[in-house]
């Protein structure tokens, strides 16, 4: 029932060609040709390298959209910069183009299947990119889906609802004053500024019931001299949640403390970029047809699976109102997502394309 070497050897393909965000123009072109021989009506470079295609039944039913994510990501090895699909994207894009094939060939009887091969999903850029075009307004539904690590689902095992945190980003920028290194009364030093404002940062209190961290991973300062005080300081921080509205209120006291602690010091603080990817919110029926397909095509559905990770996929939900859960497949996959000798087992390809066509059978058939 699984064997079918078009999926496979569509991410071999893939995986030979592994491009950074936004400039996913092989693997755009590669995904265009297939999809050109299927006979789908195709939508490309949209929002940069994505691609849009469209199946209509030419009756009335569910418009559902199905979304695979195109960019690999950049590692320096042996001093030399390589991309590398560590993070399955490629596999992704195959489980989705072998779902669309068989779709098309088979046919469906209501409504409009929408495939979304969309870029940039490591920098959380893409998703927005692809909803401001304007090519899926018609949407109602959505489905993603990603290969797991072996900790979390092993080779035969899926869960219907992969659920992200949600994740910003802050980029802090604390102007203070210089001065001389014998003279520290004249300045404002930022690094001691910088320093009380992430103490204070980690010492955010909330419902402990509620999953949130908060936390520095960069700090920088302009100074390049050992004898000066810096007047300037930047600090990268970064929060996640297990909901939207918790991160809210995570944001609410950071925001708080990066404005007031800089400005009772004497200091300014303030944020100077911000990015964001909202919180998984699936709709109950979705991940119920999605555990049907599961126990239908592999016979053990796990439940749903918790991660600190970020998914720009939820824009979709947030931004378009739309439903959508994401299926998290097993495949034995081995070192963990992102690490540059990542690998899995390439029979998850067509377990994870079966669970898709299922459930699109039976949305739309």
């Amino acid at each position: 029932m699984f064997y079918n070497s078009y999926t496979e050897e569509i991410y071999n393909k893939l995986n030979k060609i592994p491009e950074k965000a936004f400039k996913e123009y092989k693997t755009s072109q590669l995904i265009y040709n297939e999809l050109c021989k299927m006979g789908y009506e195709i939508y490309k470079n949209i929002g940069g390298t994505g691609i849009v295609a469209k199946l209509d039944s030419g009756n009335s039913g569910p418009i559902v959209g199905v979304r695979a994510d195109m960019d690999a990501l950049e590692y320096k090895i042996n001093g030399k910069k390589q991309y590398i699909h560590a993070c399955g994207h490629d596999a992704n894009c195959a489980m989705v183009l072998g779902m669309g094939k068989e779709i098309i060939e088979q046919g469906i009887k209501k409504g409009k299947l929408i495939l979304i091969f969309q870029p940039a999903e490591e920098i959380m850029a893409g998703a927005k990119k692809i909803i401001e075009s304007g090519y899926i307004d018609e949407l109602e539904e959505i489905i993603g889906i990603h290969l797991r690590p072996e900790k979390e689902a092993k080779l035969g095992e899926a869960t219907p609802a992969l659920i992200h945190s949600a994740a910003k980003t802050l980029k802090v920028k604390i102007v203070g004053k210089s001065a001389h290194a014998s003279r520290p009364h004249l300045g404002v030093n930022a690094i001691d500024i910088g320093v009380s404002l992430i103490n204070s940062i980690n010492n955010i209190r909330m419902n402990p019931k509620n999953n949130y961290s908060i936390k520095a991973t960069q700090f920088i300062t302009s100074n390049n001299s050992s004898n000066i005080i810096p007047d300037l300081v930047n600090i990268t921080l970064d929060l996640r949640a297990e909901t939207n509205e918790v991160m809210e209120k995570l944001y609410s006291k950071a925001e708080k403390l990066i404005i007031n602690i800089p400005k009772v010091m004497g200091a300014k603080g303030e944020i100077v970029d911000k990015k964001e990817c909202p919180a998984a919110k699936y709709d109950d029926n979705l991940v119920s047809i999605a555990k049907e397909a599961i126990t239908k095509v592999l016979g053990k559905v796990l439940p749903s699976i918790y991660t600190y990770g970020g998914e720009d996929f939820h824009y979709y939900t947030k931004e378009l109102k739309l439903k959508s859960t994401y299926i998290g497949i097993g495949a034995n996959l081995k070192m963990g997502l992102h690490h540059p000798k990542m690998n899995f087992d390439i029979r998850a390809l067509n377990k994870g394309k079966e669970v898709l066509k299922e459930i699109i059978l039976a949305r739309l058939i």
